[in-house]
């Protein structure tokens, strides 16, 4: 459960909560935590095909983690629009929003893929792009992989390719960015497609995640961190980086010497 009366009924931080000095003093105060040692590989494949997510999957999961799962979380705000603040247990934890919503996203999109349940979203008007004879080859030997991740893409023409329909991620349609950085994804890894669908299924998810500075309503910082918390690797996100930093609050004690 996650708890939400850190807040006032306007949505910001109570007065006299946990950071009435300079925001800014707070970093120096956490330091990653200890896990094992390749949590925070690059969580991609590289050119062989090596998915790294998959290393870390075939560990188990520390008791630490399994621990942290059923703890409460007390939800006391967000700093800069982009690190939100909760309590856990004995721990203050602060948690990386984007990193956060990339994983909750990563690993619904694995899923729904492998269910074959990507929602889509039909264009009104089709996206009609050109592309050189190279990018149009890499097109056509890749086609099949793009329109199981929820994309319906057509050769239109002789170096043409209409997307008819692209995937709803989180209610969202994917944007047009996206679509260029799989295009370029398609050239650099040629015909490596499980690199390729490893690589796309990471851009989709950072490009559509929440940024860092958008500002989160009480709500959407509560749903976040649920979600977060039913992921099966909740504590990095899918290229590697930590989610959530923490100190305990015996440490917190020592940082500011009321005990020895």
């Amino acid at each position: 459960m996650i708890y939400e009366n850190a807040f006032s009924d306007d949505g910001s931080v109570k007065e006299g909560d946990l950071f009435k000095a300079k925001q800014e003093s707070a970093f120096a105060l956490f330091d990653i935590p200890k896990t094992k040692s390749d949590i925070y590989k690059r969580a991609e494949t590289d050119k062989n095909g090596n998915d790294f997510n998959e290393d870390i999957k075939d560990n188990k999961l520390p008791k630490k983690h399994i621990k942290d799962r059923t703890e409460e979380k007390f939800v006391i705000g967000q700093v800069f629009n982009t690190f939100i603040l909760c309590q856990s247990g004995n721990e203050f934890l602060m948690i990386d929003q984007h990193a956060a919503h990339e994983r909750i996203i990563y690993e619904s999109l694995l899923e729904r893929k492998r269910k074959n349940q990507i929602e889509q979203q039909v264009l009104l008007i089709p996206m009609i792009i050109e592309l050189s004879t190279k990018e149009m080859n890499d097109i056509k030997m890749s086609l099949e992989m793009l329109n199981s991740l929820g994309f319906d893409i057509e050769i239109f023409g002789h170096n043409s390719i209409a997307i008819r329909q692209v995937p709803l991620i989180m209610g969202h349609p994917c944007s047009g960015s996206v679509i260029s950085e799989l295009l370029d994804t398609i050239h650099d890894l040629g015909d490596n497609m499980k690199a390729m669908e490893e690589k796309a299924l990471l851009q989709i998810a950072c490009k559509t995640a929440i940024k860092a500075g958008d500002r989160l309503t009480k709500d959407e910082m509560v749903k976040l961190i649920d979600e977060l918390y039913k992921t099966e690797l909740y504590f990095t996100c899918p290229h590697g980086r930590p989610t959530i930093l923490s100190m305990t609050r015996g440490e917190l004690d020592k940082k500011f010497k009321r005990v020895l």
